[in-house]
């Protein structure tokens, strides 16, 4: 009986892992689940809230207050103001909500300024 009664426990565990994956959140809980494309950012007016997700392709190392973040039809940069993430997140996927996309003005490593957009996320999701 004590034998049935632990694989019954073990298989509800896996079970119950099986489940969707959860990530671990940075700043405000991410309530957007439906992300919109960063091309889409660039090219129609952005939404007042609006959630993005790809993977973390580089990382603020010093201070962890910016990343860019890439999905399948572009990369953007994206401002942490009130809160961190860990350089490790590097590599990772990520969930953003953004509460504010601006132009920005940034010099290259050979000093040339180039304008970019910026997007202010307000919480990350990194899994």
């Amino acid at each position: 009986m004590t034998h049935q009664f632990t694989c019954f426990i073990l298989l509800s565990l896996t079970l119950l892992s099986c489940g969707k994956k959860e990530g671990v959140t940075f700043g405000k809980p991410v309530t957007l689940r439906d992300a919109v494309s960063i091309d889409r950012l660039y090219t129609k007016p952005a939404p007042d809230d609006f959630a993005m997700e790809g993977k973390i392709v580089q990382i603020d190392t010093v201070r962890g207050s910016w990343f860019i973040l890439e999905d399948d039809e572009g990369k953007i940069e994206v401002s942490l103001t009130e809160f961190v993430i860990p350089p490790d997140a590097k590599g990772k996927r990520a969930l953003v909500q953004g509460n504010k996309l601006a132009k920005a003005y940034r010099r290259s490593a050979s000093g040339q300024e180039y304008e970019t957009f910026v997007v202010y996320a307000s919480g990350v999701e990194i899994y």
